[in-house]
């Protein structure tokens, strides 16, 4: 069973098309931001790097 994150945190997942890692997450103006990585742990680290940003 997959791990879920807490509301707010954002998400990680792997696109099909081409297996590149994507890390989302919703601003607070409500857009969303992508950054892409091509492991899933480096996924997560961008997903920590937009979160610290915000």
């Amino acid at each position: 069973m997959a791990k879920r994150t807490p509301k707010g945190e954002g998400s990680v997942y792997q696109r099909e098309s081409d297996g590149k890692w994507c890390a989302a997450v919703t601003l607070p103006s409500g857009r969303k931001k992508i950054a892409y990585g091509d492991t899933e742990e480096e996924a997560i680290r961008e997903r920590r790097r937009l979160l610290a940003a915000v």
